[in-house]
């Protein structure tokens, strides 16, 4: 072996030393670094642990939030039920709960009777129901998401199955429903305008003519009075 081959393989004691130093060091900062990954991922194993108990917490609390919310459903569409049909009818709702989702089963009660709301009342429950519902649900949407949901309800002919004498107490729910939550509402209806006046701000009358134009009556204005 010559020289040059012996000075590759030989190195001083001085350059072993720092080699080792530097191996030495990387050594303890790996040390340190397998210490604290060991305790981050002792703690990841705990709050793993605590998973199931948590989700379950927080599945509890929600269904019973929703069985609160369910419950003033229920008192607010009685009392408008009693309040426009002036019958001893409650409604009531019962969640079962699948997969995580609330499947609602609607009814009516009367004396303590079990009644199919589609096919009581000749639709009438069905019509204050509903509307109802379209009201908290959409003020529901729009307190969460109020970009997307204004408070702006179109109600077509949504009393189309209650009788005459019924729809004044029916405009009135809907009325002071709205202006407690800030709800702006067109309604459309075949009934006749008296019938809004005292509760709507505006009742237009829509005539046709037989020309094929419409006439259109501002109720609010003197009886006669049209405008095109």
């Amino acid at each position: 072996m010559n020289d040059s081959h012996q000075d590759l393989l030989v190195q001083p004691p001085g350059n072993v030393l720092r080699k080792w130093d530097v191996l030495k060091d990387r050594h303890e900062q790996n040390e340190k670094n397998k210490t604290r990954l060991q305790g981050q991922l002792a703690d990841i194993n705990g709050y793993l642990e605590l998973a199931p108990g948590v989700t379950q917490v927080l599945q509890d609390l929600s269904r019973e939030i929703f069985a609160q919310d369910i419950q003033v459903v229920t008192k607010l569409m009685t009392q408008a039920l009693q309040d426009i049909l002036k019958q001893p009818i409650e409604f009531k709702a019962e969640a079962e709960w699948k997969k995580g989702f609330a499947n609602l089963t609607f009814w009516i009660e009367r004396d303590g009777n079990k009644e199919d709301i589609e096919r009581g009342q000749g639709g009438s429950v069905s019509n204050i129901l509903s509307t109802g519902l379209r009201i908290l649900a959409l003020d529901s949407l729009e307190g969460k998401s109020p970009e997307r949901h204004r408070k702006f309800l179109v109600l077509d002919e949504q009393d189309c199955w209650l009788k005459p004498d019924l729809v004044p107490a029916f405009v009135r729910m809907i009325h002071e429903t709205c202006k407690e939550f800030g709800f702006q509402v067109l309604y459309i209806s075949h009934h006749e305008p008296e019938s809004f006046l005292q509760f709507l701000d505006k009742v237009y009358t829509f005539e046709p003519r037989s020309d094929g134009s419409v006439a259109v009556r501002n109720e609010a204005l003197t009886a006669g009075q049209l405008d095109d």
